[in-house]
């Protein structure tokens, strides 16, 4: 945390720039052709959808990280450590050790927030322990917008909760209205 820069410095390139926020939902498979394209927007990952895109071949510009489990560990598997992290006080140190070019992050009254104003010296965001908050909150801080979300859903699709990856589940499922109508299974 004291070697990486604050990812306050993001804002020199954010800033202005539109970004694509990608998350790992199962909708995320209909998108991937479209996400390999030369010509696109600041293409911001969530630690969770490395695998999908890696597999893909798609390369980020950013990956965001704040899980502490040591579950988190395997979605690193695909993990280029060329590619920019911005991770939380709360990240796994395995992936922020590898990656060669690493941000912090200060969550907004967390240990560190409340332990020196430091930390948070060029801002601070907030994240309620959800990575895709936390990513949000981020690039709105950075100034970038448009931003558009990807494969931010919650449907189930074969009890599948990310994409390419059938044999993960959140527990219980429900079938519950859509809005075209029909219905959609969900956790």
């Amino acid at each position: 945390i004291l070697s990486a820069p604050h990812a306050g410095i993001l804002r020199r390139i954010c800033g202005g720039c539109p970004a694509l926020l990608v998350a790992p939902g199962p909708s995320l498979e209909h998108d991937l052709a479209l996400l390999r394209r030369e010509s696109r927007p600041l293409l911001v990952a969530l630690d969770t959808s490395l695998r999908a895109l890696a597999s893909a071949g798609v390369q980020p510009d950013l990956v965001v990280t704040l899980d502490p489990t040591r579950a988190n560990l395997a979605k690193f598997t695909a993990q280029n450590p060329e590619l920019p992290l911005v991770f939380f006080g709360s990240a796994r140190p395995e992936p922020i050790g590898a990656a060669r070019h690493r941000f912090f992050a200060c969550e907004t009254g967390d240990l560190l927030d409340r332990a020196h104003a430091w930390f948070g010296r060029e801002g601070r965001v907030t994240s309620q322990g959800s990575v895709l908050l936390g990513a949000l909150d981020l690039l709105l801080a950075a100034g970038a917008g448009p931003i558009a979300l990807i494969g931010v859903d919650l449907a189930l699709k074969n009890r599948r909760t990310h994409a390419g990856l059938p044999n993960e589940s959140s527990g219980p499922v429900f079938t519950v209205p859509a809005r075209d109508g029909g219905e959609v299974q969900t956790s």
